[in-house]
């Protein structure tokens, strides 16, 4: 009998281990389904994230194509202002040297004009001399007429 109530017992003792070990199983499998819906919950939240960072980059890649146009719009458009500039500073020193050669001309006619004004002055002043002096000896020979007469 006490063998067959230590078989019972062993038998007993060996089903509650069966049964911790299963009751841990389970809790084990609960908790690793429950790590499972998390896991899936985490993998769904990244697939959202990974739509929205691909709709980011791909809204970031038509912003950068556009600024990169821009960038190369503005870069034309700068070349195009600097061959102006050139071009214009060109044609200012062409009139520069034009306005130069002018003036050079002008300054000349002028000290031409002033010597020839000087020069004619000078005439002037000797045939004003030489009126005179014929005026003086005019006015003489009138007034001696007139005291002879």
């Amino acid at each position: 009998l006490r063998e067959g109530q230590a078989a019972l017992q062993a038998e007993r003792e060996r089903h509650a281990e069966q049964f911790a070990r299963a009751t841990l199983t389970r809790e084990q499998l609960a908790e690793a389904r429950e790590t499972l819906g998390q896991r899936e919950e985490e993998l769904a939240s990244l697939r959202v994230e990974n739509r929205t960072l691909v709709a980011r980059i791909a809204t970031m890649s038509e912003e950068q194509l556009t600024q990169q146009a821009r960038v190369v719009e503005g870069e034309e458009a700068l070349k195009a202002a600097q061959m102006r500039i050139s071009s214009l500073t060109t044609q200012l020193a062409d009139l520069e040297q034009v306005t130069n050669a002018r003036q050079s001309e002008s300054k000349m006619l002028l000290q031409k004009s002033a010597a020839a004004l000087d020069e004619q002055g000078r005439r002037l002043e000797v045939s004003k001399e030489e009126h005179l002096s014929a005026l003086r000896k005019a006015r003489e020979q009138t007034k001696r007429a007139v005291e002879e007469q």
